[in-house]
């Protein structure tokens, strides 16, 4: 079986149901294969292992989530469908199956008993705010993939998947 990882906020976000979608740069996975979530482990000297995402303990040194084995993975995902797709295709539900939040903010101007209420759009990474679901999605994504690759608008594969439980 193979793994796959994401940043933690992203991880996080898998595990509790949220991101149900994800974009990669190379066709790497097949519908109906499972793949188990990587992430940063530590084997204690009596075989338990602790996890770096569950901020429940400390260690000096964690082992890399990228050469994590499968033996020591809590959580498993299925892959349901996958397609190729230019990156800047998305929509704005998708957008919100990445990952990204929507909120509805209520702005008060100064001064003035003038209220009213906007939506805006959270980069679960860094917790910056944006107008469009899309502006939240392109920082996101060239912060995973480097800056330029929304502008790029490369062909990706798009998983959809399904959190095992």
């Amino acid at each position: 079986m193979r793994g796959i990882c994401f940043k933690e906020q992203l991880f996080d976000l898998t595990v509790k149901g949220r991101k149900t979608v994800t974009r990669r740069m190379a066709d790497r996975y097949k519908v109906g294969e499972t793949l188990y979530l990587k992430e940063p482990y530590f084997v204690n000297t009596d075989g338990s292992v602790d996890y770096k995402f569950d901020n429940k303990v400390k260690h000096e040194k964690w082992k890399n989530k990228l050469f994590m084995p499968e033996k020591y993975a809590r959580y498993f995902i299925k892959i349901k469908d996958k397609r190729k797709e230019n990156l800047c295709d998305i929509s704005y539900i998708e957008c919100l199956r990445e990952g990204i939040r929507e909120y509805s903010v209520i702005i008060v101007e100064s001064g003035k008993k003038r209220r009213t209420s906007e939506l805006v759009f959270e980069n679960p990474t860094t917790g910056l705010w944006y107008q469009s679901p899309y502006k939240a999605f392109a920082a996101l994504i060239d912060e995973i993939n480097g800056k330029g690759t929304w502008e790029s608008n490369p062909v990706v594969t798009r998983y959809e998947f399904e959190l095992l439980k």
